[in-house]
């Protein structure tokens, strides 16, 4: 039986993107808070962060995939975990060109902004 290239999921690839991207805010305001505080942030926080970004990021990758059909991997499990930042990019330079880039970018500049945007507001507040 032939899956239907459009089936229930296929909306889930943009609520899967902002779960990433609320990912990067999370854990961009926890990290600038505890940084403007002078408190090392928790490594739970952290471990958790990490591990929900890379298995948000993996199910997203194999569910595009599935839509362009030019690469498939089959271990993103710990191979995602710690190649994320070359296999990401590499991918998306490989199916979408130069503005394959893009998202990487708005995902680093999220982070960075949250993780400014906290560390001054905290700061500024103590």
């Amino acid at each position: 039986m032939k899956i239907p290239q459009r089936h229930v999921l296929s909306s889930s690839d943009s609520i899967t993107a902002a779960f990433i991207y609320a990912t990067a805010v999370i854990t961009g305001f926890g990290g600038g808070a505890y940084k403007a505080r002078g408190m090392e942030v928790p490594g739970a926080l952290v471990l958790l962060g990490y591990l929900a970004f890379t298995s948000l990021l993996g199910y997203w990758v194999q569910k595009d995939t599935g839509r362009s059909g030019v690469w498939h991997v089959f271990d993103l499990g710990f191979l995602m975990y710690l190649l994320w930042p070359v296999m990401v990019p590499y991918y998306l330079l490989k199916t979408r060109g130069a503005k394959g880039l893009l998202p990487v970018l708005w995902f680093v500049g999220t982070y960075v902004a949250a993780f400014v945007l906290t560390f001054t507001v905290v700061g500024l507040s103590s």
